[in-house]
């Protein structure tokens, strides 16, 4: 059974808000409506929150029955850190998958030096990358210069020479795919991708590590909920004239113990 509720107004001077809240939080029977916190100390508090979250929910997956408890001398910092080497894991991630995409999409063509197709482009030769079905060949137009480089599995890959150097992409063949060149020959682009591989690996085992603060962010996480939402009260009271008031609910029985509270803080 819900416990009957009873509407409360709290006007007090602005002056004394500080310590009045505090004695509402410590009495414990008064449910403010919630005020919206403001200023740089309310946001300051929320930027901390939200690393401490993120810190928490990055190492949330390596905790087990088994993983020991320490306290942290400095939480903050510590979330600070964890959330620091999590963005790097991120953006090595990233790296990897725009790493794998290029690497697929010249993979067939085996490994060969990108810079070397834009020094004979400079010297007024373009060589240009495609690949289509074999059979299509015979209708490429006669006078269009190229190399088979291979074929296989019923498609040939060619190069096509021209003295145009125009940067508009040259189309032989509706059926025709443009290579777009690498960053980097193969297998640059793939030494690359496993050095990240090893590097995210290692630094999940570092992430790791931390694992054993959890309960201690944890608590820091509480404590901030409070602090968070004693401050969203303090800077979110309405206020006018010196006089800042604020509504609340508290229960119908606790009307006289309110009461009482009210006359001792008047």
């Amino acid at each position: 059974m819900i416990a009957p509720m009873k509407r409360v107004y709290i006007a007090l001077q602005e002056k004394d808000r500080l310590a009045i809240i505090d004695a509402l939080r410590k009495l414990g029977l008064v449910h403010l409506e919630p005020l919206e916190g403001t200023g740089e100390t309310y946001e300051r508090l929320v930027a901390v929150q939200k690393t401490v979250t993120l810190a928490l929910a990055s190492i949330e997956e390596f905790i087990s029955k088994k993983t020991p408890a320490k306290d942290h001398e400095n939480p903050q910092a510590c979330a600070e850190e964890i959330t620091a080497l999590t963005e790097a894991i991120k953006n090595q991630e990233e790296k990897v998958a725009a790493l794998t995409k290029e690497i697929e999409s010249v993979y067939e063509w085996g490994d060969f030096e990108p810079e070397l197709l834009q020094y004979l482009k400079q010297g007024g030769l373009t060589v240009s990358l495609f690949v289509m079905p074999k059979k299509k060949l015979p209708e490429l137009d006669p006078s269009l210069e190229y190399i088979v480089i291979k074929e296989e599995k019923g498609k040939a890959y060619i190069a096509c020479i021209s003295k145009e150097t125009s940067d508009q992409p040259l189309v032989i063949h509706p059926e025709a795919v443009a290579c777009k060149l690498p960053s980097k020959r193969l297998s640059v682009l793939i030494a690359e991708r496993i050095a990240l591989i090893n590097s995210i690996t290692e630094q999940r085992q570092e992430l790791k590590h931390y694992a054993v603060y959890y309960k201690s962010l944890k608590a820091y996480a509480q404590k901030l909920e409070k602090r968070i939402s004693f401050e969203a009260v303090y800077s979110g009271l309405n206020t006018q004239e010196g006089i800042a008031w604020m509504a609340g609910w508290i229960p119908g029985k606790e009307t006289d113990a309110f009461k009482a509270f009210a006359s001792v803080n008047t």
